[in-house]
């Protein structure tokens, strides 16, 4: 017995955030760079879970386009050992319809945007 009617083997081990949220990367250590970058004076506890899931969902979305554009070009056997470069990439985003419309929609936005930043900018 160990202080106050405890046993040595009572305490329980922290469990991770990342696997209490069911993720791969690590949340604690994106909570501990949100809070070193100083973005903001406080960092809320589901910040960097949900960071974390919006992460690693568009990493596992540019990895499916990388390889199934090295899925067409290669065979099966070249394609479990191939590695992801910029240039497979870029090709891979120009072919991806939805990609290009959510580009197009950005560059009209920032378009729009401009002359009202120029025009502050003026005053």
């Amino acid at each position: 017995m160990v202080g106050r009617g405890k046993t040595l083997g009572s305490a329980k081990k922290a469990t991770p955030q990342s696997r209490l949220a069911g993720l791969l990367l690590s949340v604690g250590r994106i909570s501990k760079f949100l809070k070193a970058g100083k973005y903001t004076e406080r960092v809320g506890a589901g910040y960097p879970v949900n960071l974390a899931a919006v992460l690693e969902y568009l990493a596992a979305e540019v990895l499916e386009l990388d390889v199934e554009g090295v899925g067409s070009e290669s065979t099966t056997s070249n394609s479990r050992y191939a590695t992801i470069i910029g240039d497979g990439l870029a090709v891979c985003w120009q072919k991806e319809i939805e990609i290009q419309r959510r580009k197009e929609e950005m560059l009209e936005k920032n378009v729009q945007s401009v002359p009202c930043i120029e025009r502050a900018l003026k005053k």
